[in-house]
């Protein structure tokens, strides 16, 4: 079998612009917004043909990449989840590690099936809402996923406010790029190419389509930086993590929480059908 050339580093792959939660500047689902404006749905919704004509290029041009992330939006409200993670596994020679990132709230007997096929799982934590980790750890839920995935949570005080300065701070293109983790931790993958950034990928400019490995090897590896890095300013002003339908929100972080402290875990042939409030 012919070895494939390693893209390292982590790569998104969105796969659903609908959630559960509606976090104000949302990276993706509402970009450029904050408390006065409200911003853009960047990502599409993906079905398993789009992520298997992605999977494809990665086929077709003997790719793996370091980390490839299953995120949305929220993943777990996909309605072919499973079936998109089955293909995953099955095309596990184009990625080392398979991990999703989720808020947790939709974690039923059913997700939890799903959610023990990948190698690691993020868990958002959104503090402003509540802790979501106490629940997990007392219910024994992250016992029993966490057999044989590795369990993380990733706290979500605040968001950048995108193209911001910082009082004070003098920016360069270069101190920009240096100090941005973006570049290596949110390279994106979508039907159309290889994005540097959740930034380029939004904005759907300075990526790299799938014509050859070479020049996809080339875009993600290079150490200079790209041209919309010169007024993406980092460190980005921070903004305290607030959500646009605040009632909506803490429903569902309730609803979650119940499913949570509810799910048989230790029997895991029995399905909840709970849904989450989307709107």
């Amino acid at each position: 079998m012919k070895k494939r050339k390693l893209l390292k580093g982590s790569y998104d792959l969105y796969i659903t612009n609908a959630c559960n939660l509606h976090c104000t500047g949302c990276s993706v689902l509402d970009y450029g917004g904050d408390y006065d404006t409200k911003g853009k749905i960047t990502i599409p919704y993906l079905k398993l043909g789009d992520v298997k004509d992605i999977v494809e290029n990665f086929n077709r041009l003997d790719l793996c990449v370091e980390e490839l992330k299953v995120l949305g939006g929220e993943p777990t409200t996909h309605k072919e989840l499973k079936e998109i993670t089955e293909y995953l596994r099955e095309n596990k020679e184009c990625y080392e590690t398979l991990t999703i990132v989720t808020n947790g709230l939709n974690i039923t007997n059913e997700i939890i099936d799903i959610l023990k096929s990948y190698d690691r799982i993020v868990i958002s934590v959104y503090k402003q809402l509540g802790d979501i980790r106490d629940t997990m750890r007392l219910s024994g839920l992250e016992d029993r996923i966490s057999t044989n995935t590795k369990v993380d949570y990733w706290e979500q005080d605040s968001f950048v406010r995108f193209g911001e300065k910082i009082d004070g701070i003098d920016y360069s293109i270069w101190d920009n790029w240096n100090n941005c983790y973006q570049k290596n931790s949110c390279k994106s993958l979508s039907k159309e190419g290889v994005y540097r950034c959740t930034i380029t990928m939004n904005e759907r400019i300075e990526g790299v389509d799938w014509s050859n490995a070479k020049d996809i090897d080339n875009y993600v590896h290079r150490d200079e930086p790209l041209d919309r890095c010169e007024t993406c300013y980092w460190p980005g002003k921070q903004a305290t993590w607030s959500s646009n339908k605040w009632k909506t929100d803490i429903r569902n972080f309730d609803k979650g929480i119940n499913i949570i402290e509810t799910v048989n875990v230790y029997e895991k042939d029995i399905i909840d059908t709970t849904i989450l409030d989307q709107c």
